[in-house]
């Protein structure tokens, strides 16, 4: 599809034939994670139709599982997977579980429902938005990055965001930390998991600061949302989603482990995602855009003046550690967020360009004059990225703000929130036969492939139905 400005679409007599009501998903506040570690909702499982799911379960050695059965489902389709086998994981501390996906399994993104018996006890649960079914590995990824809302008081900036996520249609989307004020505040998650679950793209969430309950420990993060740091591995796209922790820096141990991943993969194309950055303000309030290093005791330099962020100071050894791993690793694009503004530069070393991407994300406090924005970054499993889609169109590494506007920018009159503008009318909630759908782009950004889902009434025939003017695909 070509670049959206205004668009216009009707459907006479569907794109989809539904008879569910698309109402706004009411979240409760469950710890989902307790039971099953993965996959999770904040973490979905990458899976080829015909393939092996990979279910974690928290349960002791001497508390076997059995009397398996596993269903995946969204709004369009459903299955039954076959249950192959179990084994204990002294790596994971828990029992696996693996089940064939049909051959027939359509692409798309899944919830899964899991009933099964241990230790005289039966269990059944609901994992949402947990299993990403593709038809085969991705050549290209189209993703959508950001981070930092803090719910409650980024509810209406998050509440947005997902919004445009869903009409933009990436290959999945990554939020980098921060999803909450508090971890102990109810409202705080019931917010955050509310849009979340509305979501119809594969994401991942990150671990942030603010979802410590104190240095070292953050049980309600591990209890709702899963693991602190873990790896996603998407046939040649390998991510690392590691851990800065409350008080933002890395343990030698947690580099030492990122590093044994990488070299167990040293094909696939690399990107690490942490929630504090490597590099600090220095680098936007000088402009900054390329560093030139020849050896990795060139950080030694750059430690001393300031251009590492200022969680590190007291973890000099951790900072180098983690900037040999990215460097000597071929870790190309390194993602993070935290600051609530926008820092971008290149390092180049021995010929290659290693981009460092901070996002100011979509927090409730920006810096003044600051924009709430995201990325939508294209990378391909050839290790190419492409540079211009780091920034907003027309923007560089230098050329504050440089993400994708959310927002007209904090205290700018007069402001505005959402610069995508979409609406189905009179409704899309499968009642109607005939259902309308515009799009208004007020950004000079170029996006393509978005998502329109057209839900009517299910009582005529699919072939009944046209939609006018006729799309490229659907």
């Amino acid at each position: 599809m070509n670049r959206i400005k205004t668009l216009s679409y009707l459907i006479i007599l569907a794109l989809l034939l539904l008879t569910i009501s698309t109402s706004t998903v009411i979240a409760e506040v469950k710890f989902y994670a307790e039971i099953v570690k993965y996959p999770t909702l904040a973490y979905p499982e990458p899976v080829l139709s015909g393939g092996k799911l990979e279910v974690r379960l928290a349960l002791s050695q001497d508390t076997a599982p059995t009397d398996f059965t596993l269903t995946i489902y969204n709004e369009l389709n459903e299955y039954e997977l076959e249950f192959v086998k179990t084994e204990f994981s002294n790596a994971w501390k828990g029992w696996i579980a693996y089940f064939k996906v049909p051959e027939d399994c359509k692409e798309g993104f899944y919830s899964m429902k899991i009933a099964f018996t241990a230790g005289g006890t039966t269990y059944d649960i609901e994992m949402p938005n947990s299993v990403w079914v593709l038809s085969e590995w991705p050549d290209k990824i189209k993703l959508l990055y950001v981070g930092d809302t803090k719910t409650p008081g980024g509810e209406p900036y998050w509440k947005e965001f997902v919004r445009e996520v869903n009409l933009l249609n990436p290959t999945m989307m990554i939020f980098n930390g921060d999803e909450v004020e508090r971890p102990s505040m109810r409202t705080a998650w019931k917010l955050f998991l509310q849009h979340w679950l509305e979501l119809r793209v594969p994401s991942y969430a990150g671990i942030g600061n603010h979802e410590y309950d104190s240095p070292g420990v953050a049980k309600t993060w591990e209890r709702i949302m899963g693991y602190r740091n873990y790896t996603i591995v998407i046939g040649n796209f390998l991510f690392l989603m590691l851990d800065t922790g409350m008080e933002g820096w890395m343990s030698l141990d947690q580099i030492k482990w990122a590093e044994r991943v990488v070299k167990e993969n040293p094909e696939k194309v690399k990107i690490l995602v942490m929630h504090h950055p490597l590099f600090g303000y220095k680098i936007k309030d000088e402009k900054i855009d390329v560093i030139e290093v020849s050896t990795i005791d060139d950080f030694d330099k750059l430690f001393d003046e300031g251009y590492i962020y200022g969680s590190w100071s007291g973890h000099k050894e951790e900072a180098k550690e983690l900037f040999k791993l990215i460097l000597e690793n071929d870790i190309r694009l390194v993602l993070c967020a935290h600051t609530h503004t926008d820092v971008t530069n290149m390092v180049k070393y021995k010929g290659k360009e290693y981009y460092f991407i901070t996002t100011a994300g979509v927090p409730y406090d920006v810096r003044e004059f600051d924009q709430r924005n995201f990325r939508l970054i294209s990378i391909y499993a050839n290790g190419t990225i492409d540079v211009k889609s780091l920034f907003y169109d027309g923007k560089s590494w230098t050329d504050y703000p440089n993400g994708i506007p959310l927002d007209t920018g904090e205290a700018i009159k007069p402001y505005k929130i959402g610069y995508i503008e979409y609406y189905y009318a009179p409704v899309n909630d499968g009642s109607r036969h005939a259902v309308s759908f515009k799009v208004k782009n007020e950004l000079d950004h170029n996006f393509y492939d978005i998502n329109i889902c057209f839900r009517v009434a299910a009582d005529v025939d699919f072939e009944k139905y046209k939609i006018i003017p006729e799309p490229e695909k659907y």
